[in-house]
């Protein structure tokens, strides 16, 4: 169950979170190529505050924020058309939500592996100097790009 009515700070928390992230690539690459339907904030009554956006082409992306751990996660879903770099979206996506050093992801050195849910799927792991942070690209057989996740804990 959501909290309807949060408190300042929550509210305050919510939006810099939402700041932080629309300037993100993983918001920005997919609103600007195919538009947002729909955002949603969820307040959750143990401290959790969600993002959860809605492209119309049904792609989307998620945010998750427990200020209680420092746990950040960001998961976005949608094929990549850019001639970019993934691992590049992903480090400029560090730096827009973990601010200008990142978290000290090793961008050189993924981990490489059938995906847990679906072994069609391809999935590097990158893994940060700092609170456990950790970037995750799946791509399909055919190579390109479809889920992005930065997760944070300290």
């Amino acid at each position: 169950m959501a909290v309807r009515n949060p408190s300042p700070q929550k509210a305050t928390t919510a939006a810099a979170l939402r700041r932080n992230y629309e300037t993100s690539p993983l918001y920005t690459i997919p609103a600007s190529a195919k538009g947002l339907a729909e955002c949603r904030i969820h307040y959750q009554p143990d401290g959790v505050i969600a993002l959860e956006y809605l492209f119309r082409d049904g792609d989307w992306p998620h945010v998750r924020r427990d200020a209680s751990i420092e746990y950040t996660e960001l998961d976005a879903r949608f094929t990549l058309n850019s001639n970019e770099r993934p691992e590049a979206i992903l480090a400029h996506a560090e730096r827009a939500v973990f601010g200008a050093e990142g978290c000290g992801m090793d961008w050189r050195q993924p981990e490489t592996r059938p995906a847990d849910e679906d072994p069609g799927l391809t999935e590097a792991i990158f893994r940060g100097e700092v609170c456990n942070c950790q970037a995750r690209l799946r791509r399909n057989k055919d190579n390109p790009v479809v889920w992005f996740n930065l997760r944070s804990a300290c």
